[in-house]
């Protein structure tokens, strides 16, 4: 008697293995924590890169014997290429019950147009808030979410880092934020210097950041923030005179003399 099998599928325990679609460890397996992968069914936290080389030895071996051995993300790749699978399939991971109606099409919108193979990543690995495009991340997030977003660390800002900083002179002065002067030294013209530059106009203190005229903060930042500091009765400072900028502040606040993804050049001119 002969049974006709359309489907693919295991019709056998005993039977000879010839086609299987496997899944390589990616990063859905860097989403592990301590804290979440026994919710997630993993025993352990797993080394990806370890994980990734048992995967491949064991493919090689199933492929040795002749078994004809599928890509799950190849596959996935290969159906994203479709635009009517596409949809259908986005149509119903990206929903308006699960991230709202605005947020749920922008990011709609944006997964439909990225690339195949990246797109199957996603899909399998999830998304991290520091996968959204572009125009989704931080204030379009905001804008979007149905909750508070805090924004606690982007490339432009560290507001976070900052509230803390003038919370730790708060505790160790006998006077209101106003009153207080304090100097950032050496590279000021980034993130962090730029963020410092903004609290300590918005609570009205005497903020002089002092460095190299080239590591100086843009005119936009400076722009800014002496507006700020023009309501609230701040002075904002900014010089290359270091002895003259630290004489009477309240506290001194130091970083390096190069900020990450500089050239080591732009380190050795601000040193002189």
């Amino acid at each position: 008697m002969v049974i006709a099998m359309a489907l693919y599928g295991v019709y056998s325990e005993v039977g000879k293995l010839r086609k299987v679609l496997v899944h390589r460890p990616d990063n859905s397996l860097k989403r592990l924590a301590p804290s979440n992968y026994q919710e997630l069914l993993f025993d352990d936290v797993l080394c990806v890169k370890k994980t990734r080389w048992e995967h491949d030895v064991f493919v090689d071996q199933m492929r040795s014997r002749g078994i004809e051995v599928l890509l799950f993300s190849e596959l996935l790749a290969e159906t994203m290429q479709d635009s009517s699978a596409r949809k259908w399939l986005l149509d119903r991971k990206i929903t308006s019950n699960e991230l709202g109606v605005t947020l749920s099409q922008e990011l709609r919108d944006g997964l439909g147009e990225m690339e195949a193979s990246k797109l199957a990543n996603l899909l399998t690995a999830g998304l991290t808030f520091g996968e959204l495009p572009r125009d989704l991340k931080a204030i379009g997030l905001a804008r979007y979410a149905g909750v508070p977003v805090w924004n606690s660390l982007t490339n432009e800002a560290h507001p976070t880092q900052v509230l803390a900083d003038l919370l730790t002179m708060q505790e160790h002065v006998h006077k209101p934020l106003e009153e207080v002067t304090f100097c950032f030294l050496v590279d000021v013209g980034y993130n962090m210097a730029d963020s410092l530059l903004v609290g300590g106009a918005k609570v009205g203190m005497d903020t002089r950041p002092v460095g190299p005229r080239t590591t100086w903060p843009v005119e936009s930042c400076l722009s800014q923030v002496r507006a700020i500091a023009e309501e609230t009765g701040g002075r904002i400072t900014v010089t290359e005179d270091a002895e003259d900028a630290v004489r009477g502040c309240d506290f001194l606040y130091t970083d390096v003399c190069v900020s990450m993804g500089e050239p080591l050049i732009c380190g050795l001119s601000a040193s002189n």
